[in-house]
């Protein structure tokens, strides 16, 4: 979801060791307009992407139970599935 709004990864960087660095330490970076990367999107898209890229694993949406758990958050409420 993160690369189809933004056109690349939510840990970019030169190197692969930076990516990992990264991957394990950083936050996604969600972009403010008039950014070049900026793209308009709801509070719930930005608090499901969130909650997929939690560091912690127990505590990652969708990591202890099913899809089931994933698809029930609000971001998905209107999309027919």
């Amino acid at each position: 979801m993160y690369e189809m709004l933004f056109g690349k990864t939510p840990f970019h960087d030169k190197s692969d060791q930076a990516i990992l660095k990264n991957i394990e330490k950083k936050k996604p970076k969600f972009y403010k307009e008039g950014e070049r990367r900026y793209n308009p999107h709801s509070e719930e898209l930005r608090d499901c992407m969130n909650k997929l890229l939690q560091k912690n694993y127990e505590e990652r949406l969708g990591s202890i139970s099913d899809d089931k758990e994933i698809l029930s958050h609000p971001f998905f409420k209107d999309i027919d599935l």
